[in-house]
């Protein structure tokens, strides 16, 4: 149960990264949140199984547990992603999926907070773009999506991959 939990901090605490590398670069803008909506965090943490497969049990969350049954072979599905033909940003975003769930499983072992204990809930930026023309070339804009690619990737190739994934694609205000 820690290791669902813990996929669920996971993008919790980088929400809007998660959703910023789940745009399609080759449109303007993200496709919303309706059939993708931020999961909410329970603060108390969760009791059973059931109640996790309760709370997240839905095509309309971001994450969504509704195949959890307790075996280890559980699908979790990941919405934020709009859909692309583009073979590199599918590869960045699959990458990005399975390097989420393998750190979280690391993470619910050690105890680890994701984004130095940070929530960015979808749109933390936003007001950084009104200061800002480009938010991300900043220290403070791009601090978090850094972040994220440290704690997901070891290999230097990984983390280019995801970067310039970063460059294509702009924050969902």
């Amino acid at each position: 149960m820690e290791n669902y939990t813990s996929v669920l901090n996971h993008f919790g605490h980088h929400t809007d990264t998660f959703f910023r590398l789940g745009h399609n670069p080759e449109r303007g803008t993200h496709r919303g949140t309706k059939y993708c909506h931020p999961n909410v965090l329970s603060a108390v943490g969760y009791e059973s199984l059931d109640r996790v497969h309760a709370f997240y049990n839905s095509h309309h969350l971001a994450v969504n547990m509704q195949g959890m049954k307790g075996s280890a072979k559980d699908p979790i599905e990941f919405r934020p992603f709009d859909g692309s033909l583009n073979p590199p940003v599918i590869q960045a975003q699959v990458k990005m999926s399975l390097a989420t769930v393998e750190t979280s499983s690391r993470n619910a072992m050690l105890g680890d907070l994701p984004n130095l204990g940070r929530h960015d809930a979808l749109g933390a930026h936003a007001e950084l773009l009104r200061h800002h023309p480009a938010p991300d070339r900043t220290e403070e804009g791009s601090r978090s999506f850094r972040i994220l690619m440290d704690e997901l990737f070891w290999r230097a190739a990984d983390k280019e991959q995801l970067t310039a994934l970063y460059a294509a694609t702009r924050w969902v205000p």
